[in-house]
Parts: C-alpha cells; sequence; structure tokens
C-alpha cells in the first residue's frame, strides 16, 4: 500500500488546547491504545523547554520554521522535516519569526493537556 500526502493544512492561529508545561497549542488526531498522534503549533518564538518524556516519538514540520535542541546541538528545522526523539532523552524544541506546526507520533502517547505528558529538565 502507497500512501502519498501533497498537502496538510491547518487554518493559522493557536490550536484549540493549550499544552501542559510548553508554550505551544495543539489538536488532538489519534489514539489507539498507547499509540497516538497530535497536531502542535509554536506561535513565532515560543517554544517548549528542554524537557523527557517516557515514549518515543516522530516528529514532522508540517509547516514553518523553528529548532531542536537534542544532544547539546541545535538544529534548524523547516517544512518538510521529519525527526525522531528516542524516550527520556532530554530535547527542547521552538518556532523561529514564524508560526511553526507539527505532527506528532508517540508510542507512549499523552494527552496535550496532561501533566504528566513532559517533565522539565530546568
Amino acid at each position: 500500500m502507497t500512501l502519498q500526502i501533497t498537502s496538510y493544512r491547518v487554518a493559522p492561529g493557536p490550536l484549540p488546547l493549550q499544552m501542559a508545561k510548553s508554550q505551544g497549542t495543539a489538536m488532538r488526531r489519534l489514539k489507539l491504545g498507547a499509540f497516538g498522534a497530535d497536531l502542535i503549533r509554536f506561535a513565532p518564538g515560543c517554544c517548549v523547554e528542554e524537557h523527557v518524556h517516557p515514549g518515543d516519538h516522530v516528529l514532522v514540520v508540517v509547516s514553518g520554521s523553528g529548532w531542536l535542541r537534542y544532544g547539546g546541538t541545535t538544529h534548524d528545522l523547516t517544512e518538510g522535516m521529519l525527526y525522531m526523539v528516542p524516550g527520556s532523552t532530554p530535547h527542547a524544541i521552538g518556532a523561529y519569526g514564524e508560526e511553526m506546526t507539527l505532527i506528532s507520533v508517540a508510542n507512549d502517547h499523552r494527552d496535550p493537556v496532561a501533566e504528566d505528558r513532559l517533565e522539565l529538565t530546568q
């Protein structure tokens, strides 16, 4: 089976849910047992500080640009990029001067508003 996605557009602006311990907003997309996915958005200059969470997750940059701090290095993120962060690995992510929208897929999914979704490390 082949799946081709040519576009995934969501109206600009904050998403309906304020994420716990983050400046990001979110929209619930999928939940199946421990597996789940959310749409996450960071306004210009907003971020989630360095944190850890129990499950592995894959993030896909849908639109905008930003940064990922992982392993002591800051990496630029642009539309179409995909990255994976293993569970319990400290990392931070944020938007540059424009809104950045991500799809987050996790194997130990926690609701975007749940206080146990992540733990800040600083």
